[in-house]
Parts: structure tokens; C-alpha cells; sequence
């Protein structure tokens, strides 16, 4: 019995559902005729969550081509992953996390002219949380600030299409029925391209949503003056402490900005700033 005939009677049987291994593409589908854009998807691990403290570790960059049009991915171009060796041992949990130890990363370096080159020929990058990524792509290199960025956790409204858990993992799994080898950089991108590249039951396809985004730009919320009780619900609400200037703050679409101006009304009062920035300025 082949591989293939197992997970058909596995499948049919009706208790059992099969995950395959993504797969790499070098393209997803043909423009002939069409002026096609070019875009990164990007993905770094460090050795902690805070980016005054903690390094870019591993750095990995897949740049693509689509159709700006329909969102559409054509032409998948070359993975390029690169280490760097940290000025400090990698905490164990970190590398428990990513798999990367101190041997892999030993005397290694980033490329910063073939990243800076990469990034001059892409009109947008893409990371699946860019408010982690960006700071820390941009402490490594400042050179490559000015790019429009696109965060796809953000951005792309997975749970309005049915997928409770947006953590790659989840969306790749309840997707299209697949695995990978997550936490690390290359993996990630791989993953995300391909969630990206492939349309909800609707049509509609989540690079489309990017696209949009991006030239519709973000509206940053800013709750200053909220009441010291409104603490739990702004952060159920997904806003975020900014210790500096002790405010809560938040990111919204254009589109959700007056549900997001009455929630605010209703349920906090203070007074809420709303400031519409571009996709250039947002995820610094």
C-alpha cells in the first residue's frame, strides 16, 4: 500500500485527517501581460523579546512577485537565511524555542549589503508580527528604514474567515492541511508566503488584504486619559502599555476606526487620539 493510499483510507474512514509537509514553490501562477510588483516576506529570531536589550540572531528574507491587482503571488524567489553571533551566549530558552545554539551561530555575520539590496527592490515587507520585526530589522540595519511594511497578523482578518488562532502553525494547519518546521526564520517565511499566496473559501486572497492596507495606511489609537479601571478591557481589547508616555494605545484599519471610536465611548471615555499614519511610518 502506498503513502498516498493510507492517507486516502485514513481520510475516508472519517477519523483521521492527514497533515503533509509544506512544499516550496518557485511560482504560484502565471501573469502574462500583467505589470507584476515585487515584495518580501520576512522573519528574524533574537535572542529575547525586548529590542533595546536583546540581537537578531537569524535573519531570513523571500522576496516574490504578484499581481498588484488581485493580490495574486506569481514568481517565488530563492530563500536567503543568515546567523549572526550575538555579543552574549544565546539563553537556553531561546534556543529551546528555535532550535539555534551557539555552534550554529559561531563567527557568523549578517550580510548587510545583500539585506539592504533586497530590500531597495521590494515595495512592501511583509512580517507575521512587524511590530517585532521591524524594530529589530532596523536597530541591526538602519539603512534600510522608509520601507512600507505589512503585518499579516494584523492585517489580514483571519477570524472574520473562521481561524480562531492566527499563530502561523494554527493558519497553515486549518488552512490548507499542512506542517512545518516552525520558530525558524526561513521556515516562517516559507509558511507565510504560502498562507498568503492561497485564497479563503470566499476568493478573496490575504495578500489582497495587505495590498489594501498598505495604501489605505493604519489609524494609531491612543487612549490618553483612560481610567486606571479600564485597564483589564483595554488590554482584553489587544492595546498595548506604553510605558514612556504611560498610555494605552491600539492599531486599527481605517474601516474600523468609528466601531472602534464608540467602543472607546462606551466603555472608557478619556480622551482618545486618532492618528491616520502611512504604511512607511506604522510597526517602527
Amino acid at each position: 500500500m502506498t503513502p498516498e493510499q493510507m492517507i486516502k483510507a485514513l481520510e475516508e474512514s472519517g477519523d483521521y485527517k492527514v497533515l503533509r509537509k509544506l512544499e516550496h514553490r518557485d511560482k504560484y501562477s502565471e501573469h502574462p501581460g500583467v505589470e507584476l510588483k515585487r515584495a518580501m516576506v520576512l522573519d528574524v529570531e533574537t535572542t529575547g523579546f525586548d529590542c533595546e536589550k536583546c540581537e537578531v540572531i537569524e535573519l531570513a528574507m523571500v522576496s516574490f512577485m504578484f499581481n498588484p491587482d488581485t493580490g495574486e503571488v506569481a514568481d517565488v524567489f530563492e530563500p536567503i537565511d543568515m546567523f549572526q553571533q550575538p555579543s552574549k551566549p544565546i539563553p537556553q530558552e531561546i534556543t529551546n524555542l528555535t532550535g539555534i545554539t551557539d555552534e550554529m551561530v559561531a563567527g557568523k555575520t549578517l550580510d548587510k549589503e545583500l539585506i539592504i539590496s533586497e530590500f531597495e527592490k521590494a515595495g512592501l515587507i511583509i512580517a507575521h508580527n512587524a511590530g517585532f520585526d521591524r524594530p529589530f530589522v532596523e536597530k541591526t540595519i538602519p539603512e534600510i528604514d522608509g520601507k512600507a511594511w505589512g503585518c499579516s497578523w494584523k492585517e489580514v482578518p483571519w477570524s472574520d474567515q473562521g481561524f480562531e488562532c492566527k499563530k502561523l502553525g494554527c493558519l497553515l494547519k486549518n488552512k490548507g492541511g499542512l506542517f512545518f518546521g516552525a520558530h525558524r526564520a526561513d521556515e516562517d517565511c516559507l509558511a507565510l508566503l504560502h498562507l498568503l499566496a492561497i485564497p479563503f473559501d470566499d476568493g478573496t486572497l490575504p495578500l489582497k488584504y495587505l495590498r489594501d492596507s498598505a495604501a489605505a495606511g493604519t489609524v494609531h489609537v491612543i487612549a490618553w486619559d483612560s481610567p486606571f479601571a479600564t485597564k483589564d478591557i483595554l488590554k482584553e481589547r489587544k492595546y498595548r502599555w506604553e510605558p514612556a508616555r504611560k498610555v494605552w494605545h491600539t492599531f486599527n484599519t481605517p474601516s474600523e476606526l468609528e466601531a472602534e471610536k464608540k467602543w472607546l465611548a462606551d466603555n472608557v471615555g478619556g480622551a482618545p487620539e486618532f492618528k491616520v499614519i502611512t504604511a512607511v511610518e506604522r510597526y517602527r
